[in-house]
């Protein structure tokens, strides 16, 4: 399954769009690719261009959370995910702590890995989805509370 990056629009959420949203829910993997492929150079769509609804049922990406922990892991080097610790996340003492959220209308994801201060992996993953806006400073404060408490389960 083609999945775009965050350098290129996502064919979803905005206005006019509906065109290559369709064709993006329904299309082959070749497909799929050849309409992110339309995509580079591409602005991103203003603010006010995003759709005030959820899009995610008619083009999303999907990826496991074994998936999503073995991408935080691999990309720990990366300047994204190593620079200032994350408040969401930071453990003191922990050797490493990464993270990486998204939301879109109806969508919330949260995604950290760290490693402990004995050299334990540990990852949380949160993804919720819905039709109205998810409650984010709830779902941040549960996950926050569930990644912290690989510390305290040793």
């Amino acid at each position: 399954m083609p999945l775009p990056d965050h350098r290129r629009p996502v064919p979803a959420g905005h206005k006019g769009a509906e065109t290559r949203r369709t064709a993006y829910g329904a299309g082959t993997p070749e497909e799929r690719r050849a309409i992110l492929g339309e995509l580079v150079g591409v602005p991103l769509p203003s603010p006010s261009d995003l759709l005030p609804r959820a899009t995610w049922r008619d083009a999303e990406w999907y990826l496991t959370a074994r998936e999503l922990c073995g991408l935080l892991l691999e990309l720990r080097d990366a300047p994204a995910l190593n620079g200032s610790p994350e408040p969401l996340v930071a453990v003191e003492g922990w050797r490493w702590t990464g993270y990486k959220g998204g939301s879109e209308v109806g969508v919330l994801n949260l995604s950290a890995a760290g490693i402990t201060a004995d050299g334990r992996v540990v990852c949380a993953i949160l993804t919720a989805n819905g039709d109205r806006l998810q409650p984010e400073d709830r779902l941040a404060r549960l996950f926050s509370t569930l990644f912290r408490s690989a510390e305290k389960s040793r």
